[in-house]
């Protein structure tokens, strides 16, 4: 895909407007990631650890360089390394997928697309925003209106660590 068609409807008529699509993807440090994993892979390795195990400390290694240097987002570089370890045949496909089907994973998915949608939404905001305007009227007021908002967002925004993250990953 080059672009993304965008539609806005007004009363009367409707708008297209062509919107260019931009990759998610830095090229240098994702280059940058992959030439550490194949340095990984050419380094001796110790005896005690077979060979699968070392190509997969490569695969493993050049992932977190990419999320570390921003090369690409964290959901992006995890489908490539699996892509990678199935086919080359370093772990099963079934192997690759088994976590999947713990239930705890989905909870942070879901947590994860539950606090994206409120923070991308500004709902947290404007909850918070009216609580304010409620009982924020004198400075104690203010302090209990933050205190509120805090335990009532804390409910749906997993951490402030991962508030961070989904600001840099929406970037």
């Amino acid at each position: 895909l080059t672009g993304g068609i965008r539609m806005e409807v007004s009363s009367a008529n409707i708008n297209i407007k062509e919107e260019k699509l931009v990759p998610n993807v830095k090229i240098i440090p994702l280059i940058i990631s992959i030439m550490i994993g194949v340095l990984i892979c050419f380094l001796p390795k110790p005896a005690e650890i077979p060979q699968e195990g070392w190509y997969l400390l490569a695969v493993f290694m050049s992932i977190i360089v990419a999320c570390a240097i921003g090369a690409t987002s964290v959901g992006l570089a995890a489908f490539i390394g699996i892509f990678v370890l199935t086919f080359t045949h370093i772990i099963t496909v079934k192997t690759a997928f088994s976590s999947y089907s713990e239930s705890l994973i989905w909870l942070i998915v879901c947590a994860d697309c539950l606090s994206m949608g409120i923070t991308n939404t500004g709902l947290g905001q404007r909850i918070a925003y009216n609580i304010i305007k409620l009982i924020g009227k004198r400075t104690i007021g203010a302090g209990y209106a933050l205190v509120l908002c805090e335990i009532i967002l804390g409910m749906f925004v997993p951490s402030a660590r991962d508030s961070l993250m989904q600001e840099r990953v929406s970037k």
